[in-house]
Order: C-alpha cells, then sequence, then structure tokens
C-alpha cells in the first residue's frame, strides 16, 4: 500500500492529460536529440579526421562481440516492466530481482569469451575494448534500471536534459586520447564516460522525481516473473535479431576482410544512418510509453501511430535523398579525401536507412501492445537473409558484397 502521500504523488501524475504528457515528452526528447545529433555530428567529424579507418573498424568489431554477449537487453525485462500497466512493489521488485543478475551474468559471459576469441585470432586490442565495452555495458543498464521507471510515468524532460548536458562531456577524454594516438580506445573512453555519467543522473534524478518508489516495499513475485520472462524473452529476442541485422555486417567485414576496410564501412554508415537516428531515439522512447499506455484505446492508438508513421516519411526521406545524390562531396567536405572509399558503401547503405524507422515504429507498436511476436517474425526474417547472403557475398565481393546482402 501507499502512503497518503505517495498517493498524492501519484494522482498528481495521472491528473495531467495523457496527450499533454506524451507531447511534451516528445518535445523534450526531440531538443535533447537535436542537440546530441548536432554535437555528435560535429564530434565524429573531428575524431574522424584525427583518426584511422583502423581505429574505427576496431571499435566497430569490439562493439559487436560486446553487444553478442551482453544478456539484458535480449531477455527484454526492461520492456517487459514498461509495457506492464502498473508499477506497484511487485512490479519495481520483481523488475529489479530478474534485471540484476542477467546484467553480471552478461559481463561475465564477456569476459570468459575473451580468451576464445584472442584463441580465434582476432587481435588483443579487439578483445581488450570489447572488455571495456562490457563495463560501459553494465552502467549504462544499471543506469536504464532507474530510467526505465521515469520513462514509464513519462519523466522524460529531466532525463533529456541529462543526457542533452553529459554528452558533450564525455567527448573530453575521446579528444585528448585522439591526439595523443589512442586509436579505438579514444572511441571506447567516450562510451565509458557517457554510461557512467547517465548512470549517476538517472538514480539522482529518480531520486528527486519519484521519491515514494524508494518508500515502497519491493517485493519478488514468481508469477509476475514468469509473466516478464513469457513477454520479455520474445522481446529480447526480437532485440537480439535488430543488433544482428545492424551489426553482422561489421562481423563480416571486420573478420573476413579486415578492420581498415571495416573502418571506412563504419563511416559510410554512421553517416547513412542520419535520417534514421533522431526518429528511432523518439520512437523509442516516447511512443513505446504512449502506445502501451493506449493498447485498450484503438482509435487513439491507431491516430498516434499514424501521425508517427507520417512523421517518419516526411523527415527521413528527404534527408536520405539528399546524402544519396551529393555523396562524395559530403565525405570529402566532412572527412576528407582519404575517406573517399566510403561513399560506394554511403549509398548503398542511406536507402536502407531510410526505411529503418518505419520498421522500428512498427516493431515498437508491436512490443508496446504485448504482440512482439510479430516484430521477431520480421526481425528474423531479415537476420536469416543477412546471415545467408552475406557471408558468401562477403567472401566473393569483399564490402561491397555485404553492401548487397544489407
Amino acid at each position: 500500500m501507499l502512503s497518503q502521500s505517495q498517493e498524492i504523488a501519484a494522482s498528481h501524475v495521472e491528473s495531467e492529460p495523457l496527450a499533454y504528457r506524451a507531447v511534451r515528452g516528445g518535445l523534450w526528447v526531440a531538443v535533447s536529440s537535436y542537440w546530441t545529433i548536432a554535437f555528435g555530428f560535429v564530434a565524429n567529424i573531428i575524431l574522424t579526421r584525427l583518426l584511422s579507418p583502423e581505429a574505427f573498424g576496431t571499435f566497430a568489431l569490439a562493439m559487436f562481440f560486446a553487444q553478442l554477449l551482453r544478456l539484458e537487453p535480449k531477455l527484454g525485462i526492461g520492456q517487459a516492466f514498461g509495457q506492464h500497466k502498473k508499477m506497484s512493489e511487485e512490479a519495481i521488485g520483481t523488475y529489479f530481482g530478474l534485471n540484476v543478475p542477467i546484467i553480471l551474468a552478461g559481463l561475465a559471459l564477456t569476459m570468459l569469451a575473451a580468451p576464445v576469441l584472442r584463441s580465434l585470432g582476432y587481435e588483443a586490442i579487439i578483445v581488450q575494448v570489447m572488455l571495456a565495452l562490457a563495463v560501459a555495458a553494465v552502467l549504462e543498464s544499471a543506469g536504464g534500471l532507474a530510467g526505465v521507471m521515469l520513462d514509464k510515468e513519462l519523466r522524460f524532460g529531466p532525463t533529456s536534459l541529462w543526457q542533452s548536458l553529459v554528452f558533450p562531456i564525455s567527448y573530453v577524454p575521446a579528444f585528448w586520447l585522439a591526439v595523443h594516438n589512442g586509436g579505438a580506445w579514444s572511441l571506447a573512453a567516450q562510451t565509458l564516460t557517457y554510461s557512467t555519467l547517465l548512470m549517476v543522473g538517472a538514480w539522482w534524478i529518480i531520486r528527486r522525481q519519484l521519491p515514494y518508489v524508494f518508500q515502497m516495499h519491493w517485493r519478488f513475485s514468481q508469477d509476475l516473473a514468469r509473466h516478464f520472462l513469457r513477454f520479455g524473452i520474445t522481446v529480447g529476442a526480437v532485440a537480439l535479431a535488430a543488433m544482428l541485422a545492424s551489426q553482422l555486417d561489421n562481423f563480416f567485414i571486420g573478420t573476413f576482410v579486415g578492420v581498415a576496410v571495416l573502418g571506412f564501412y563504419d563511416r559510410a554508415h554512421r553517416t547513412a544512418q542520419w535520417p534514421a537516428t533522431l526518429l528511432t531515439n523518439m520512437v523509442s522512447r516516447t511512443a513505446f510509453y504512449t502506445y502501451a499506455r493506449l493498447q485498450d484505446d484503438l482509435p487513439r492508438l491507431r491516430k498516434t501511430a499514424t501521425m508517427v508513421l507520417w512523421m517518419v516519411v516526411l523527415l527521413a526521406w528527404p534527408i536520405a535523398l539528399v546524402i544519396f545524390v551529393t555523396a562524395p562531396d559530403l565525405i570529402v567536405l566532412l572527412y576528407g579525401e582519404r575517406w573517399l572509399p566510403s561513399v560506394v558503401f554511403l549509398r548503398i547503405l542511406v536507402l536502407v536507412s531510410a526505411l529503418k524507422p518505419l520498421w522500428d515504429n512498427a516493431s515498437t507498436l508491436f512490443a508496446a501492445i504485448g504482440k512482439p511476436k510479430l516484430s521477431l517474425a520480421f526481425m528474423g526474417a531479415q537476420v536469416g537473409v543477412l546471415a545467408v547472403a552475406g557471408l558468401p557475398l562477403t567472401l566473393a565481393f569483399g564490402a561491397l558484397g555485404t553492401c548487397v546482402a544489407v
């Protein structure tokens, strides 16, 4: 049971119209996303001019292994908790009771995999950066425990503001290492710093914004745990499929072609993601929790999903067209002539990027209304095509063959 003060706080949240809270939260996320994209755009141009293609290729391959071995997103407990209608003592206790061991198990699995990768011939720097990224993933997940509770209550403003403040700070060690020949460690340092600052901020914000959460008597419920796992495993399988669909190409190129070529490919891939980056962030955060709130109100749910769909089309596709047409001049202007091999990859990948927000929105909708198996079927088909076609095309035609598979 909640105390009187807790009930007042909770009732105040519910007294505001959902549409107002969703739009206000969406604006906060949009402003924060625009700022981080703008700053990240400039910061990555500087890093690309300072670092070699090998540094980006090493980081991309290490990130693939770190994400592959990370367990927490693959079990989807956070989204299962977010989709659950009530933030009760049992729900919070069960959420923490399941997620904390999963987070730590992922780190242990990555540490066990390190000597195996070395025995398979991967360079020491790739394995070392992978371990650093695994630590960053633990910090990110620890912050996510608080972040999910804030997002569930549509408290996007404070977290978005904090992200906007710490994102530029996280690049300070990256720039310092880049000018001191830090190579791939420059990129790893930014990830570690950002994850640490986000974790600290998330827990500080929830302490101020939702103090009644800490006054509740959290309880672990086996029945609710089974429900979270049943729902979460399907959602997690979608997340795994999405990760493989977006990063399996890095594995093929980094393993069978080389990290230098992967560096060129990675820069093309990152540049191609511009049309999708802002929209995907907004869809994954504000839309999921809004869809979840409206899952029993079909007319409003349909209207909201349609509005998001049109926003994606109107914003993403014109940007993708401009990138496709101006690709050679854009690469030289931003990164310099040594990155011109990225152009051919960029023109193919930007076509994929223009479509990505559409299926991201669909997957978010299906998960929010409790039907993640639809997303799993679609993403599974994508991964199957990439896995079957990617290896032979990569072996035959190098990174260009991987682009065709994508």
